[in-house]
């Protein structure tokens, strides 16, 4: 019988999620795949939008809880997997009363940082109107700490990395005869295996790279009810200042990876080229990677290039990035750099990575030694075609 799997989702199906979700070659394997996206109230936001889940017949958008209430009713299959990308807790009850089993690829592993409204809170000083304005958050708190307890508890887990939340020890559910635990790799991985074997391009070589994160706001801030990290005007002049400086330092080329999410219509103001879609091969290519707390940072540390860790004023301002920045430069080694301020150009040392430091990273959060494995996806199949 056909394996069939069901992706629930906040976000649109453009071709980076489909291929990194493994959908095509989930496909090719005969399973039957659906992609189930519910955008809730931003639905309006993406329906004039050239999407992909568009000209699929097993990509389906719903404007309803009670569509889905109907969708699920109707599911011929009695046994099947799904995977959760955002959606509330009661959709996967949902589909779990349905006979559905929840799988968790905790495989994007990166240096995770926690309870960062409360850490950022208590190192400020405490006022009244602090606290007084600090009740809502911990409203909120709240609210997540219950929601989470309501959640589906998954039956498959795969893991990348000794950091992963659900690694052998670091998951209070592990123990459980109910709940497999498969320990893989990053899906980055295998992008790395791809673009290894290539031989060099020499339309990006020797360059320098920044890692575009979209923080003016990408559409998974606004599906998250998130506000924008940063104005696009403040941002991109910081970031254009500090690409000036380095190409003067250096004589680099300097090109910008650009964030997967960003529109290719949405042009910046940057004397360099953007580049869509590359993100993989121009980090091979290049003699120094700048950028923030990218999961792509992964693909720096496989390719041995060094980083340079770089924070704005308006970044620091935010919670997550504050302490998420921080933690990444600690882990690589690498001095955080706040552009804003920096003037050391001719003493700072920008093309020296700390090869003991990624060693660590590599086996925290893309794979640890035991593993072999070079097709995560293949792996997958081959899993669950062997599932009883």
């Amino acid at each position: 019988m056909k394996k069939k799997i069901i992706y629930i989702s906040i976000l649109p199906l453009d071709k980076n999620n489909y291929e990194r979700f493994g959908i095509e070659k989930l496909l090719k394997d005969k399973w039957d795949v659906e992609y189930w996206i519910y955008f809730g109230k931003h639905s309006n936001f993406f329906k004039y939008k050239d999407l992909f889940y568009k000209k699929e017949k097993n990509f389906l958008v719903f404007e309803s809880l009670l569509q889905i209430i109907k969708k699920v009713k109707n599911l011929e299959s009695k046994k099947f997997y799904f995977k959760n990308i955002g959606q509330p807790w009661y959709i996967e009850r949902i589909l779990s009363i349905k006979g559905g089993k929840k799988i968790v690829l905790d495989v994007v592993s990166y240096p995770e940082v926690y309870n960062v409204t409360l850490r950022k809170f208590f190192l400020e000083k405490i006022t009244f109107e602090k606290i007084f304005n600090f009740l809502p958050k911990i409203i909120n708190i709240i609210k997540k700490k219950i929601t989470g307890k309501l959640e589906v508890k998954p039956s498959y887990i795969f893991t990348a990395g000794f950091k992963s939340l659900y690694f052998d020890g670091n998951f209070a559910g592990s123990k459980s005869k109910k709940v497999k635990i498969v320990n893989s790799h990053s899906l980055d991985y295998e992008r790395y295996l791809e673009y290894k074997k290539n031989s060099s391009d020499k339309n990006y070589e020797n360059s320098i790279v920044y890692i575009d994160q979209h923080v003016e706001g990408n559409y998974e801030l606004l599906l998250s009810n998130e506000n924008a990290v940063a104005a696009s005007k403040s941002h991109w002049r910081s970031i254009n200042n500090f690409l000036n400086n380095l190409n003067s330092k250096l004589d680099k080329k300097v090109i910008i990876a650009a964030h997967p999410k960003r529109d290719k219509n949405d042009r910046k103001d940057l004397d360099y080229e953007i580049i869509y879609n590359q993100t993989a091969n121009l980090i091979k290519n290049s003699s120094l990677v700048v950028g923030h707390n990218s999961t792509a940072v992964s693909l720096v540390v496989l390719f041995k290039k060094p980083y340079t860790c770089i924070t704005t004023d308006e970044l620091m301002k935010n919670p997550y990035f504050y302490f998420s920045l921080k933690k990444y430069s600690e882990e690589l080694g690498t001095k955080l750099i706040n552009i804003d301020h920096f003037k050391d150009y001719n003493f700072h040392d920008f093309l020296k990575y700390d090869e003991n430091l990624y060693k660590t990273y590599i086996e925290n959060y893309v794979k640890t030694p035991d593993v072999k494995s070079e097709g995560f996806w293949s792996d997958f199949i081959d899993f669950f075609e062997n599932e009883n």
